[in-house]
């Protein structure tokens, strides 16, 4: 499915989505009695996983270590709880409390679970980065530079006339003819 459809969808969408495309995860939350089960659930299905030690494997496996823990928000300077795995519990079995969730932890969920059963993409080679990345000019470039500073003193000469020609008399931007 297309991203931006993915985008679309309605939690009952999603919720059908999930059921098709990963039976193993709806089947797991629908056995766990509750949020700790289906961490436990998902810590032993991931174990016999073939790519559990793969890059979507590690990264579920700490949405579990991390999952009903609490963290301190250093922005709010509170403790949070963080409840992904909890939510997609209650998610899939038809328990979530708040159905005004945006749909985006239950998209971003989905392509990582989906994640653990497509191959790894390999990593360029170096050569292949080095000609994709000489194709464009850098920010360090004489051009790029000398274009950059043109275009600052472009963009500083016509907010100095916006400014200069408002019609209110009362702003405290004021500047002397030798500024100009």
């Amino acid at each position: 499915m297309k991203q931006k459809k993915m985008l679309t969808l309605t939690l009952s969408q999603l919720k059908q989505l999930y059921q098709q495309e990963l039976p193993e995860l709806c089947q797991l939350a629908g056995q766990s009695i509750n949020d700790k089960d289906f961490r436990n659930s998902l810590e032993r299905f991931l174990s016999l996983h073939p790519q559990a030690e793969s890059n979507p494997g590690k990264q579920i496996r700490l949405l579990i270590n991390y999952d009903g823990t609490n963290i301190h928000e250093l922005s709010t300077g509170q403790d949070m709880p963080v409840q992904t795995l909890s939510v997609l519990h209650q998610f899939l079995i038809g328990q979530l409390e708040n159905t005004d969730l945006a749909t985006d932890l239950f998209i971003d969920l989905f392509y990582l679970f989906k994640r653990l059963d497509a191959p790894e993409m390999p990593l360029p080679s170096p050569q292949r980065i080095k000609s994709r990345t000489e194709r464009w000019a850098t920010g360090l470039d004489e051009e790029v530079m000398e274009l950059r500073a043109q275009n600052k003193e472009r963009m500083l000469h016509v907010l100095i006339q916006k400014i200069e020609n408002r019609k209110s008399g009362s702003t405290r931007f004021k500047f002397d003819r030798a500024e100009l």
